[in-house]
């Protein structure tokens, strides 16, 4: 019921408040860029582009990103979301979105992940 859903957002926006809903907006953003900048220092992982973004931020890889997500979900973490289905030329590309509902020691784990994927292809 999407009534159901507005008057909990409603609820939930009007308990944070105007000062913890900036505090959320700041930790989603820094936790999303501390991400993409680590993901920028693996080998052959790149930001598809160098335009702003908030918590949302594609990435690129230099192969084809379906046997990296497949690594990534035997070990419990979702990795993001390939582009390809929607986006054929887009089949080196996944959308990863960091929110305050990450926590650091999450994306550290997922960064892990993802040099291990490289090494495992080396």
């Amino acid at each position: 019921n999407q009534g159901l859903n507005a008057l909990t957002v409603a609820i939930w926006l009007s308990l944070l408040g105007k000062q913890g809903i900036q505090e959320l907006a700041n930790i989603c953003l820094q936790r999303a860029h501390y991400c993409a900048d680590k993901i920028r220092q693996i080998q052959g992982f790149s930001l598809y582009t160098c335009q702003p973004f908030f918590h949302e931020f594609v990435v690129q890889y230099e192969v084809s990103v379906s046997e990296l997500l497949t690594f990534m979900k035997t070990r419990n973490c979702l990795p993001g979301l390939a582009l390809e289905c929607w986006y054929p030329q887009l089949n080196h590309h996944f959308l990863v979105t960091v929110t305050e509902m990450n926590t650091p020691q999450e994306i550290d784990t997922f960064i892990s992940l993802l040099r291990q994927f490289v090494q495992q292809q080396t």
